[in-house]
Parts: structure tokens; C-alpha cells; sequence
């Protein structure tokens, strides 16, 4: 995927019916994997995003998802 194509948003709702979880586990185990880096000062409140390649990315490498979508982002440029 072209890193000047649209980005499509996924739903929390959506991401923890396809990862198959309820929201309190997507906030204790998934979140952080989605949770774009941030610099130490700025870390109080920050939008999490879901983008659909990435949760495709944490599905299909269920037992390493949080490296998984960071070497997917790093490869997109995103990170």
C-alpha cells in the first residue's frame, strides 16, 4: 500500500470484534499497539487511531502484533 493513499479508520468498536475482544481487554492489551510514539512531555492526552492495515497486521501476527505494527509503520513511514 502506496503511503499516499487514504488511510481508512477503524472503529474501537469494530477493532475489538475483529480481534475478538471486549473493550476492557483492547484498553489493557491492544491500545498501546495502536497508540502512535510520543515524546516523554507530551504523553497526557493523546488520539488513538486504528488504521485498518495496521489491525490486519495485528491479526495475522496475533503472538508478535505490537512488532508487527511498528516494522509495519516504520515500513510506511508513519512512525
Amino acid at each position: 500500500m502506496p503511503t499516499t493513499e487514504k488511510l481508512r479508520l477503524v472503529s474501537r468498536e469494530e477493532a475489538c470484534q475483529r480481534l475478538g475482544c471486549s473493550k476492557n481487554t483492547f484498553f489493557r492489551k491492544w491500545h498501546r499497539v495502536f497508540t502512535e510514539t510520543r515524546e516523554i512531555g507530551k504523553r497526557e492526552r493523546f488520539e488513538r487511531k486504528v488504521y485498518s492495515d495496521e489491525l490486519d497486521c495485528a491479526i495475522e501476527n496475533a503472538s508478535k502484533a505490537a512488532a508487527a505494527v511498528a516494522n509495519l509503520r516504520r515500513k510506511m513511514k508513519r512512525l
